[in-house]
């Protein structure tokens, strides 16, 4: 997806550059539904998206929110995935995560 547009980054909106706080927010929510669109272009089928419809049958608006706590979700429930999410964000105990 980023190479079709000449970019080497995923996140090309990370990028040191002057932008405001609000601006980069939005952008990293343009990106992630781009890459729910992506996903859902590589893994999908016709009838089955790989990440499903929200309310609506409209595409799901992933925010940033979601997106932390489905990636910490998918690393806890691998074998010594608590401790890894403990140490990645920074918890000092496994009832914190």
């Amino acid at each position: 997806m980023a190479s079709a547009h000449g970019l080497t980054s995923l996140w090309p909106v990370l990028i040191a550059r002057p932008v405001c706080k609000d601006h980069l927010s939005a952008e990293i929510l343009r990106q992630l539904n781009r890459f729910r669109d992506h996903l859902n272009d590589l893994f999908g089928t016709p009838d089955t998206l790989a990440i499903p419809d929200g309310p609506g049958d409209r595409p799901w608006r992933i925010t940033t929110r979601q997106f932390r706590r489905t990636i910490a979700w998918h690393i806890a429930n691998w074998p010594f995935g608590t401790i890894a999410d403990m140490i990645q964000y920074k918890h000092a105990s496994v009832a914190a995560f």
